[in-house]
């Protein structure tokens, strides 16, 4: 979902959607970081959750690992 973003007032806003607040949410669109490197900051995090991936209908690894091992 950031990749498709690819407007800085298109990322601010989507993050803000996600519960992120409107400054933290201008730092990270603002930042000349990469698609990669943002997706590891904690507003990434907080926007995309792994219940925001459960509810688009995401095939989980970690879970479907930890099934399979136990």
């Amino acid at each position: 979902r950031l990749k498709q973003c690819k407007r800085v007032i298109t990322l601010q806003r989507f993050l803000e959607s996600r519960g992120v607040d409107s400054w933290q949410s201008w730092i990270l669109a603002l930042s000349g970081k990469g698609h990669w490197r943002k997706s590891g900051c904690p507003q990434t995090h907080q926007a995309l959750s792994n219940k925001w991936f459960e509810s688009v209908g995401l095939y989980n690894l970690t879970l479907n690992y930890e099934r399979l091992n136990n």
